[in-house]
């Protein structure tokens, strides 16, 4: 796996150029490095996901209250 860019910058700048040499070099910490990427990534996802995920819960919530007073008016008009 690429050393991404945007997993350069911190908390790793000061060790950049020690990271890609070990990356190539060093078969342990590349795969520290990559299972580290493949996290990072994966919370970025789930992050993602998760802000979709109650996006979509309030708007069920807004509709459901929509329509519970629908009904409700809707009840009081018929009795």
């Amino acid at each position: 796996m690429p050393i991404p860019q945007a997993l350069n910058i911190i908390p790793f700048t000061e060790h950049l150029e020690t990271i890609k040499m070990l990356y190539v070099a060093d078969a342990t910490f590349k795969t520290l490095w990559d299972d580290y990427c493949t996290s990072k990534i994966n919370a970025e996802k789930f992050r993602w996901r998760l802000l979709e995920d109650i996006r979509s819960e309030l708007e069920y919530e807004e509709l459901s209250m929509d329509l519970e007073k629908e009904i409700l008016e809707y009840l009081k008009r018929r009795g």
